[in-house]
């Protein structure tokens, strides 16, 4: 039950940092020149793939704490963060369709996490 924990928490971070990377490279090109090819040049682009690794890694490690079928689940968990960060930094509208998809959402997840097994049969 430890190991499900740490690789809920782990997965949850790395959706966290993934969806947050991505909000900033699309920061990034909203402010670039139209024409701009150079991209990679701006701190918000460069700050999103650090973080993007990051988040990268956060789901590597989870991977070692809990079965791919469990951590399925925690990657709509994206979805959610992703919808925050756009809103906060991106403008974007949040309407009623969108937060009763986000609660819709956390059920399922929170459901699906509750309910899934983590067995610990090795097949390789």
């Amino acid at each position: 039950m430890k190991d499900q924990l740490i690789a809920i928490a782990f997965a949850t971070l790395g959706c966290l940092f993934s969806a947050l990377a991505l909000v900033l490279m699309k920061c990034a090109h909203n402010r670039s020149e139209p024409g701009s090819k150079i991209i990679f040049a701006n701190r918000f682009w460069n700050l999103g793939f650090v973080i993007l690794i990051v988040g990268s890694v956060f789901n590597i490690v989870a991977i070692g704490y809990g079965n791919i079928i469990m951590l399925a689940a925690t990657s709509s968990l994206s979805i959610i963060f992703n919808t925050v960060f756009a809103v906060n930094f991106l403008g974007e509208k949040l309407h009623a369709k969108r937060v009763v998809g986000i609660v819709l959402i956390c059920i399922g997840s929170s459901l699906f996490l509750s309910l899934a097994k983590n067995d610990s049969k090795n097949y390789t």
